[in-house]
């Protein structure tokens, strides 16, 4: 059975699918549960991060978070984002991949 999504995510899958945007951005109720219901048929509640990471962005090759208490998290790809950081830092003559405190782990 395959997973069925909330009308809401089911929206930003498409906005996602269609290409037109790359990111997003999400405030006030961050700490909200989602209820879902998986590929088992099982109802289950995630919070909203949870359900953001492991359903919405499972396709995605890096993900990051941002709050700012912590700062930007690479949640998923981390060696892939410090690659990017390198190349951005060898082309505009910057230095954020070799500022470990700008990536908190």
């Amino acid at each position: 059975m395959a997973a069925k999504l909330p009308a809401w995510a089911g929206e930003m899958r498409q906005v996602f699918k269609s290409g037109s945007v790359s990111q997003f951005l999400i405030h006030g109720a961050v700490y909200d549960l989602v209820l879902y219901k998986n590929s088992k048929g099982e109802i289950v509640f995630l919070g909203l991060k949870q359900f953001l990471e492991q359903v919405m962005l499972q396709s995605f090759h890096v993900v990051l978070r941002y709050d700012r208490g912590t700062g930007i998290q690479v949640v998923k790809g981390l060696q892939l984002f410090q690659a990017f950081l390198k190349s951005y830092d060898e082309w505009n003559g910057t230095n954020y991949a070799r500022s470990p405190a700008a990536i908190p782990y």
